[in-house]
């Protein structure tokens, strides 16, 4: 199959690259766009070297899946040259995620809303991807009613740019006082910043709002949710500190062990040994972790968790690349 990658020099294009290596998706031909700026860049796929190359109208002829890891703006740029193509795309970008028309996918919860003729398809924000395969399980078997989320997400989650922009300020520390932000509003280092995105009209930031129309979208059912998204100077993936409560009484044992039967989840809760989920647990890795968990003391159907995951993998270009194969599994071919 001839695969192509819409944004392969950025953070999430890379990982796509390496979860590819893993995966099954037989590959004849590979393809590797960038801006004209980052064009020419070498990046090695199985031992081989490939040169990025520019986008162009005629970019995406007879490709058969298309990995979009850009902003909104290049995928609506070139749209209408992506559905000529008739190819496979699976988007990382928040272009398409709240289109009717479009399916927002994560294959452990929702992959069977698919059919064959689903061309595009959406890959949901990385906070919600991380949050929902820690809470579905929960809900499969209680019902979720409520769910507020604190997210409190990487630096790499803004790209490059963030992860400079914070190992700078590592560097100039002694004169931060005088650094000049430019990724984020404030100065991170040493601090935490609670708003990602920009603040709306009703003082949610975009971010918060992905999530919350996101999640209605998977999961289909009347959940109320509020959520709060906070930066932290951590290098890569994220956490959320998550609360709900489901329509019946719940036993912390039982949700222990459905979320660890959970395919892509594990539980990690030690009290004894400080054996709880933290950023660098799961850096890298592909499965969420959860831990911290405990009922509500005033609620006997609440519960509040701890979560982590790489945002970067699961969260974006192992969801994306569990698409194209779960696809390819399923409909047996692309095309």
């Amino acid at each position: 199959m001839l695969i192509g990658i819409l944004g392969a020099t950025g953070v999430v294009g890379k990982e796509i690259l390496k979860q590819l290596e893993f995966s099954t998706i037989k590959i004849s031909e590979l393809r590797l766009f960038s801006s004209r700026k980052t064009a020419g860049t070498k990046l090695y796929f199985k031992g081989n070297l490939y040169k990025t190359e520019e986008i162009t109208d005629n970019s995406f002829n007879n490709m058969d899946i298309l990995f979009g890891a850009t902003k909104e703006g290049i995928v609506k740029l070139y749209e209408t040259q992506i559905k000529e193509s008739n190819c496979l795309f699976i988007d990382n970008s928040s272009y398409f995620r709240m289109n009717d028309n479009i399916k927002l996918v994560i294959p452990e919860i929702n992959f069977d809303c698919l059919t064959k003729t689903d061309r595009i398809i959406a890959n949901p924000n990385c906070s919600t991807i991380i949050t929902l395969m820690s809470v579905y399980p929960i809900h499969q078997y209680y019902k979720i009613d409520k769910l507020v989320v604190t997210t409190f997400q990487a630096v790499s989650g803004a790209g490059y740019m963030g992860l400079n922009e914070l190992e700078d300020e590592i560097i100039n520390y002694k004169n931060i006082r005088k650094y000049n932000e430019n990724v984020f509003p404030r100065i991170i280092l040493n601090n935490v910043i609670p708003a990602i995105g920009k603040l709306t009209e009703t003082n949610h930031t975009t971010e918060e709002m992905k999530m919350i129309n996101e999640i209605s979208k998977i999961l289909t059912d009347s959940i109320q949710i509020e959520c709060t998204c906070v930066r932290v100077p951590v290098m890569r993936s994220h956490s959320m500190a998550i609360y709900l409560e489901c329509e019946k009484n719940i036993d912390l044992a039982r949700c222990s062990d459905l979320i660890d039967k959970f395919d892509g989840v594990v539980v990690t809760d030690n009290k004894d040994r400080n054996k709880y989920p933290c950023p660098l647990d799961v850096s890298g890795m592909n499965i969420i972790k959860v831990g911290r968990m405990k009922k509500s003391i005033n609620n006997s159907k609440g519960i509040s968790i701890w979560s982590c995951g790489d945002q970067i993998c699961k969260g974006a270009a192992t969801n994306a690349v569990q698409i194209a194969c779960h696809y390819i599994s399923k409909f047996k071919e692309v095309k």
